[in-house]
């Protein structure tokens, strides 16, 4: 039930992000920082992590995200995945510490992070999804968007 969710929610999303003015009167993309999406549920993990997948994918497919955003996956992701395959880097000869990460890597005032919070109400037979996102622009703090989406479902046992 909550692959369909996803879906139906990517797509109200990227419809929704239409009304906010500092995104659409934009000259430029804005970096899309894909964050986290807490799972609060009782979906299990692997079911979850599909539901993930398919929202993050939606998303991307979205003309409207794609003609305002550049999409990129956390930071922390990222420097995960980068680590995996490229090993241990060489020493810091230099002592410069490490290079910019996560959000660093772009200019904070062009960057929004998505998060979301993932609930479900079981009531009998029929269970509520919700799902919060919010958008939040780096620089200034300021939580441009926050919106939340639900949808019933009954369970078939």
């Amino acid at each position: 039930a909550p692959m369909q969710f996803g879906d139906t929610v990517a797509q109200r999303f990227a419809a929704d992000l239409k009304d906010i003015d500092e995104i659409e009167g934009r000259q430029t993309r804005a970096i899309l920082e894909l964050g986290t999406i807490v799972n609060k549920t009782r979906t299990p993990t692997q079911d979850f992590e599909q539901f993930q997948v398919r929202l993050r994918n939606a998303l991307r497919k979205s003309a409207f995200i794609r003609d305002r955003f550049k999409i990129v996956e956390s930071g922390g992701r990222a420097d995960v995945e980068k680590a995996h395959t490229q090993g241990p880097g060489p020493e810091d000869l230099l002592q410069e510490g490490p290079g910019p990460t996560g959000t660093d890597r772009y200019a904070a005032k062009d960057t929004y992070v998505l998060q979301g919070d993932f609930y479900e109400a079981k009531r009998g037979d029929r269970s509520q999804y919700y799902l919060n996102f919010q958008l939040t622009n780096v620089q200034s703090r300021e939580i441009v968007f926050n919106e939340d989406y639900d949808l019933g479902q009954v369970h078939e046992d």
